[in-house]
């Protein structure tokens, strides 16, 4: 009797330890960004395992004088894929666009595993890339939401030059804490001044990569690049906004004829060299269209005169219980115009001639939201068309399809030369949050090719 008891006994333990390997953490080893003790909402079953934190991608000398040296850090959150359909699930970056708008946003409110209620509780979201995908989520430039430079004012980037860097300082570290990944291929997704920030993320990567045969340092598997709604080349996108207006009913002739005469100011100071003064010029265009307009809400016109709030993601992600959850206690989350400012010059530059470089070295998509006023279809499709690449032909002479997802047509799109366009019906700016289904099979074809 006491021999089968004790038979049980080892039974029950030895299937206790099977039943704890099979369900342990795949990266238990993280334990100091491992995430832990959101508060979800009553009956929501948690996320099994995410890993957050700040990295360190500078340190660098304040300009007033102090004897310490500023640091300047990058926060992340990692989801492991949920439900992953391959040994090595790609890994998916997001960084939204701004600039200096945190990729909170796009976390919560487009693709992410997550959403947050506006009383502060977690829930689940069951469309998201993070089911069959590593999705990693990055604040970026330093200053962006949970990314910070201390208590210092001199650490903000400048240019998209230093974007890259840091952003390759970044990952060479998320990889040496995670070198496990460093074999699965690497995807960089963005949106709206996402077409900036993405194509110096990947020329810098691929010159970075082309450079490195001995050292520490480790090649990046860079595998392509995807923007909506792209920011990218000001001396056509300005252009368009006037005949946009006009075609959908927003601005009779003569407004239509005063949002152009104003795109044309800005792109005088612009051409000059005057580049604060280009954009100065640019938000007047956009302040003009908001009040003869009635306030449209631009990234997005049926909303109306309805802007997107988000005080709840501040609200919800500075509470002490998160915060300490997401090991950034002593940063708090908010907005930093710092970021904006210090980029003032930069907006109004072009990226356009990165892509030739980058087309001829990896795929490239670009996608835009059907009713989004402000980097829309028709301001993209203007610069897209002035590009000069080896292939170009072959994208000039491909068919523009129609997508369909079953008996839904979710769009349009053309492909060839290593650059794919996307058109997606009935979505905004942040088309991923408007039609999350779509972007998400998007996104399929994007990284399985």
């Amino acid at each position: 009797m006491r021999v089968r008891i004790a038979s049980k006994a080892a039974t029950a333990l030895l299937l206790a330890l099977v039943s704890t390997a099979a369900t342990a953490p795949s990266q238990d080893k993280h334990t100091n960004d491992r995430v832990a003790g959101l508060p979800y909402k009553a009956g929501e079953q948690p996320l099994h395992e995410s890993y957050a934190g700040h990295i360190t991608v500078r340190q660098f000398t304040p300009d007033s004088g102090a004897e310490n040296s500023g640091t300047a850090k990058l926060f992340y959150w990692y989801f492991p894929a949920i439900a992953p359909k391959v040994e090595k699930p790609p890994l998916a970056l997001w960084i939204q666009g701004g600039p200096g708008s945190s990729s909170m946003i796009g976390l919560f409110t487009e693709m992410g595993p997550l959403e947050l209620t506006d009383d502060g509780q977690f829930t689940r979201r069951n469309i998201t890339w993070a089911n069959e995908y590593n999705f990693l989520v990055v604040d970026q430039p330093v200053g962006t939401g949970f990314s910070s430079s201390g208590d210092f004012r001199d650490g903000y980037v400048t240019n998209m030059r230093a974007v890259g860097k840091d952003m390759w300082k970044f990952m060479q570290e998320f990889y040496a804490l995670r070198p496990e990944l460093r074999e699965h291929e690497f995807f960089v997704f963005s949106e709206s001044y996402g077409g900036k920030f993405v194509p110096a993320i990947g020329v810098y990567f691929d010159e970075q990569n082309q450079k490195l045969g001995e050292g520490h340092l480790e090649r990046i598997n860079l595998k392509g690049l995807s923007i909506g709604n792209s920011w990218v080349h000001p001396p056509l996108q300005i252009l368009a906004h006037g005949g946009i207006g006009f075609a959908w009913g927003l601005l009779d002739a003569n407004q239509a004829d005063t949002v152009d005469l104003l795109a044309f100011k800005a792109l005088n100071h612009t051409m000059l060299g005057d580049l604060a003064r280009g954009t100065d010029a640019r938000n007047l265009m956009f302040d003009y269209f908001k009040n003869v307009t009635g306030g449209i809400n631009w990234y997005d016109i049926r909303q109306r005169n309805h802007q997107y709030k988000r005080t709840y993601l501040d609200r919800g992600l500075n509470q002490p219980v998160v915060r300490k959850a997401l090991h950034s206690e002593d940063i708090a989350y908010g907005k930093d115009w710092g970021v904006y400012y210090h980029l003032m010059e930069d907006i109004m530059r072009t990226t356009a001639p990165l892509f030739p470089y980058l087309l001829e070295r990896m795929p490239v998509n670009l996608n835009q939201g059907q009713f989004d006023f402000r980097d829309g279809v028709a301001g993209n499709t203007l610069w897209i068309n002035e590009l000069e690449w080896t292939n170009k032909h072959k994208f000039a002479l491909a068919d523009r399809d129609q997508w369909w997802i079953g008996n839904e047509l979710s769009g349009y799109m053309r492909q060839g030369g290593g650059l794919s366009h996307w058109v997606i019906l009935n979505a905004g700016h942040m088309s991923p949050g408007d039609q999350p289904e779509a972007c998400l099979n998007m996104v399929n074809r994007i990284i399985k090719g």
